[in-house]
């Protein structure tokens, strides 16, 4: 049994309802069965190589906050996290809020544009990593990772809000107009956690043990 056998059959399962134009959930070069533990493989591959030849993307990923206390930081997130949705619908607002800014902002920015950004730079050294390169498109140039980047934005900006009936947020990314309105449903932004959470409880294990 591996460290993600219960987090590669959640995603499975998740993948098996997911739209096709979704990263990872619709790669077909992708062994649905072992999402995470594909993943926990490509990033210690990654992350050993770094630390022995590319020691640059080891300070970045560690400073000025280092990974062990972003660690520490994402047991508290997951402790919340783990006790579903709320019955008081004020709080299951906050929590909404709390994921938007743990999963787009200080863990997005932070940790997957830079992975993604370094991994580009020296294509030739890692060119077998075909997990880690399907995750971070959730970062890359298709279709769903520019509305996740909008929502970023938008998030970071104060631009967006609650619909109305709180089925789901409305949300405009750009600083000055005209502005591009953006709606993301509940099942859409559950898509998104999911994909984004899963990542960083992978990553956050893998780092603690090879940083």
């Amino acid at each position: 049994m591996s460290d993600w056998d219960y987090l590669d059959q959640q995603l499975k399962a998740f993948a098996a309802e997911a739209e096709r134009r979704v990263p990872v959930l619709g790669s077909p070069n992708l062994e649905r069965s072992g999402l995470a533990s594909g993943l926990g493989r490509d990033l210690r591959r990654v992350l050993i190589h770094a630390r022995r030849e590319w020691p640059t993307i080891i300070r970045e990923l560690d400073s000025p906050i280092s990974i062990r206390e972003r660690h520490d930081l994402l047991l508290g997130y997951h402790h919340l996290m783990q006790r579903g949705d709320l019955d008081d619908p004020i709080l299951q607002r906050a929590k909404i809020i709390t994921q938007l800014y743990f999963d787009l902002i200080y863990f997005r920015d932070r940790v997957l544009v830079l992975l993604r950004t370094k991994i580009r730079e020296e294509p030739r050294k890692f060119r077998d990593v075909p997990y880690l390169r399907a995750w971070l498109e959730l970062v890359g140039e298709n279709e769903f990772a520019g509305r996740l980047k909008g929502l970023r934005n938008a998030f970071a900006h104060g631009k967006w809000s609650f619909l109305p009936d709180f089925s789901g947020i409305v949300c405009y990314p750009e600083l000055k107009t005209p502005y591009t309105r953006y709606q993301w449903t509940q099942e859409e932004l559950a898509t998104a956690h999911v994909l984004l959470y899963a990542f960083q409880v992978v990553f956050f294990q893998v780092a603690s043990e090879e940083i």
